[in-house]
């Protein structure tokens, strides 16, 4: 093995120790010449600038290119080659448990260890409930266990296999709320920090029971999200700066990664460590396409995902 190779290997490993970064997206932009493309663009930029999964949330805004990303998922998988890729999360009260067990199991069939799934109970406006309802009236944390027992096989139903199932997510602002659920040995938790009602304690004691917890032989994945834009150019910082800071409670934009990349590794590494994660989902705050594409390129080159993904 070439000195090259050795020290390439060598920084890998630190980074590793330190941080992995994902993607998240709900397909905004304010540029009207870009179509839902762009997002199946930007879904290989990230493979092929190193990043380990692409999240296409379910969210219903304006100027979006997408409400419910479902349908873009086979096409992003068939796109790409390695990186993991799903909802994240789907609105479990808009959906038939079963509907979405037979999609994802046959996604996670035609793409093993690729397909991510993950759950999210928010508070919806009633115009959109309405339009969406699956007119299931139960609560959260029941729809939550039905899925997981869908997935597992502890609830039978015709044409599901469970040889392969997606890797499933709770995505909540609380860790307490996702054990609270009793179904954590069977799913991930992902921690969002980008909503005003986030709980931004790190929480720490109740994130160490779940990292030494192994129950049916599942350690959970830990992971948080949180907002980012990274860029060259200190106008474009400034700018989106102005903005967030505009929109946004001051506990969200304070945990939002908006910098130069200067700035962005000693502020990443901050977070890192205060939330004892190395494994962080950015939920890209440019307002393009082109400027999302930019700020993945941006963060790659410091972190050099690319040179770390070859290691992996």
């Amino acid at each position: 093995m070439g000195k090259l190779h050795d020290d390439r290997l060598e920084n890998f490993m630190v980074l590793k120790e330190e941080i992995e970064l994902s993607v998240l997206d709900f397909g905004e932009t304010i540029n009207p010449n870009e179509s839902v493309h762009e997002v199946l663009n930007y879904a290989v930029i990230a493979e092929e600038l190193g990043f380990k999964r692409f999240w296409l949330g379910e969210h219903y805004l304006n100027h979006t290119l997408f409400s419910n990303p479902e349908p873009l998922i086979p096409t992003i998988a068939l796109k790409t080659k390695r990186i993991a890729v799903g909802v994240a999360g789907i609105l479990i009260r808009q959906h038939s448990t079963h509907r979405v067990s037979y999609s994802f199991n046959l996604l996670a069939r035609m793409f093993p260890d690729r397909i991510d799934l993950g759950l999210v109970a928010p508070s919806i406006k009633a115009d959109v409930l309405q339009q969406l309802s699956s007119n299931d009236r139960r609560g959260a944390q029941e729809i939550f266990q039905e899925f997981i027992d869908l997935f597992n096989g502890t609830a039978k139903a015709p044409g599901i296999h469970i040889n392969s199932p997606p890797n499933l997510w709770h995505l909540t602002s609380s860790i307490k709320t996702y054990v609270s659920c009793q179904h954590h040995q069977a799913v991930n938790v992902s921690k969002t920090l980008f909503h005003h009602n986030a709980n931004f304690d790190p929480e720490i004691d109740v994130m160490n029971r779940l990292k030494d917890r192994n129950e049916n032989g599942h350690i959970p994945k830990i992971n948080i999200a949180i907002g980012c834009f990274v860029s060259y150019d200190h106008k474009k910082v400034s700018e989106c700066r102005k903005f967030y800071k505009s929109i946004l409670s001051k506990e969200v934009y304070d945990m939002s990664v908006i910098e130069t990349p200067n700035s962005f590794l000693e502020k990443i590494k901050s977070i890192s460590h205060k939330y004892q994660t190395n494994d962080i989902v950015i939920l890209n705050l440019g307002r393009s396409y082109q400027d999302k594409a930019e700020c993945l390129t941006a963060v790659s080159d410091i972190l050099n995902l690319k040179d770390a993904y070859k290691f992996r």
